[in-house]
């Protein structure tokens, strides 16, 4: 992610069955930064789901997979 406004988040249509929990921290047009440390998140998600496979899948696609949008 770069530095910017935030402009909303496009989570991948493989994995959104299974977010269970999203929860932002900032709102649209606000600043946003790369993470470097904890008082940069953004926010938390959870997800929940059935296989190892599909948590690995979601660790090594993790930025094809959730979009985080700044312009």
């Amino acid at each position: 992610m770069q530095e910017g406004e935030f402009s909303g988040i496009v989570i991948g249509p493989s994995i959104k069955p299974y977010l269970i929990e999203k929860d932002l921290w900032v709102e649209l047009g606000d600043k946003v930064y790369p993470f470097s440390a904890a008082n940069y998140s953004i926010g938390t998600f959870v997800f929940n789901f059935d296989t190892r496979e599909q948590v690995e899948n979601l660790i090594t696609n993790r930025h094809k997979l959730i979009k985080i949008n700044v312009i």
